[in-house]
């Protein structure tokens, strides 16, 4: 049941993305990792020594990527067979503060499944091309939110995500990277230089 959104760009949102079962393994997965401990820096895993449950999230994201992508893709990007999909489990302390931002242009296709705790974090912002706060998407366990990160005037993808709680904040983010593009670092006024 995917739920699409046009304001102020496009997106998605899906509830209960993953079975229960394959869910409870991977909360299982971050608190044997420290979810439960606040940590003083963010925490990045990449799924190395749990490939089975990476694989079964895998095959609903291909699935959610086949019905989803076409109808997402106003910047008219190309999903090519080589771009890789690469997950990052994340783990956001008490206090971080990403602001605004539309993420980089070699990513493709994004997604983010809210995790851990069960209630409490906040969610994503969404903001308008213009910057402007428009509406948040809500934490809810086992929710994804999808969308194309574009930089392109009339659909610049800018969100935002903080964590006000006193817990940590636990996601899965998965990014189609195209390898056309290499990210290298912000100008002063936080132009993306590539080569």
């Amino acid at each position: 049941d995917i739920k699409y959104y046009t304001e102020p760009w496009s997106y998605a949102i899906v509830d209960n993305f993953l079975p229960q079962e394959t869910f409870n393994e991977l909360v299982e997965y971050c608190k044997a990792l420290g979810v439960d401990t606040p940590v003083t820096k963010q925490l990045n895993t990449h799924f190395e020594d749990n490939q089975n449950l990476k694989e079964k999230i895998d095959t609903l994201v291909k699935i959610f990527k086949d019905l989803s992508f076409n109808i997402l893709n106003t910047p008219n990007k190309e999903l090519l067979e080589t771009d890789q999909a690469m997950y990052h489990l994340q783990f956001r302390e008490p206090g971080h503060n990403q602001g605004p931002h539309p993420d980089i242009w070699s990513k493709v296709f994004s997604l983010v499944l809210y995790i851990y705790p069960f209630e409490g974090p906040s969610g994503t912002e969404i903001l308008t091309p213009q910057g402007n706060y428009f509406s948040e998407v809500e934490w809810k366990p086992n929710r994804v939110m999808a969308f194309i990160p574009s930089n392109n005037p009339e659909t610049k993808t800018y969100h935002a995500v903080y964590n006000t709680k006193e817990f940590n904040r636990a996601a899965l983010v998965i990014n189609y990277l195209n390898n056309n593009y290499f990210w290298l670092f912000f100008n002063k006024d936080s132009t993306p230089v590539f080569i």
